[in-house]
């Protein structure tokens, strides 16, 4: 069951993503990738109001939270995944492990994506 919930959710996240983007690129000027900045902020805030009213509510089931945040916001963005994951090291104190998730995704990220492409090229 959880794996159908997370893939309606993914199903879901994915269509938004898709929409977001392409009505940005009619809306926004082209040259800067307004889409992905969009769904990259939106996909955090609903991810973070989640969270906290989760957290304070106690009514994020395990369903609801495989749906919700790996379903439908690992659909939209994974980016808000990897923002709750610095965050939560953040809130432990862990300052040296937020610095190394923040900017060690983002280095490894590009990094990856470049190497992918001069395989490819």
């Amino acid at each position: 069951m959880m794996w159908l919930l997370v893939g309606v959710g993914g199903a879901l996240g994915s269509m938004a993503r898709y929409g977001i983007t392409q009505a940005a690129g009619l809306w926004l000027p082209a040259g800067f990738p307004f889409g992905t900045f969009i769904v990259n902020a939106v996909g955090c805030a609903v991810f973070g109001v989640l969270a906290g009213a989760g957290e304070r509510s106690g009514v994020m089931t395990p369903a609801l939270r495989a749906f919700c945040f790996t379903g439908v916001l690992g659909g939209l963005t994974t980016f808000s995944s990897y923002s709750n994951d610095s965050f939560a090291l953040a809130r432990e104190g862990a300052w040296g492990l937020t610095l190394i998730n923040a900017l060690g995704q983002v280095v490894v990220g590009l990094a990856a994506v470049a190497a992918g492409w001069w395989v490819a090229r």
